[in-house]
């Protein structure tokens, strides 16, 4: 599968949601090192991605956290998603519009 990028989840927009990595397990200690910002730790970037605070974007994720559908994106119900709770509710909330109620 593809590189990734770490990305500030404040810096995401719809059209990468389909590249959001949602199986964490699936990138090795080592690819997190090589993304890790100067002086910061892989402990660090891994509780930044659990909190929902940054993510991982490739153009071909391992496990894509949202699928794109004809009624727009929906999270992927795949079981290898391994990205905490936390941060899927973070991301479902800043990428996917809340429905129109008349």
């Amino acid at each position: 599968m593809g590189n990734h990028t770490l990305v500030r989840t404040d810096h995401l927009d719809q059209s990468m949601a389909t590249q959001i990595e949602g199986n964490i397990n699936a990138v090795s200690t080592t690819q997190l090192q090589k993304l890790a910002p100067a002086g910061r730790s892989v402990t660090s970037v891994r509780n930044e991605l659990e909190r929902g605070e940054s993510t991982l974007v490739s153009e071909s994720p391992h496990t894509s956290l949202f699928i794109e559908t004809e009624d727009g994106l929906e999270l992927n119900s795949d079981h290898a998603i391994t990205l905490a709770h936390e941060a899927v509710q973070v991301l479902v909330n800043r990428l996917i519009p809340a429905p129109v109620v008349d």
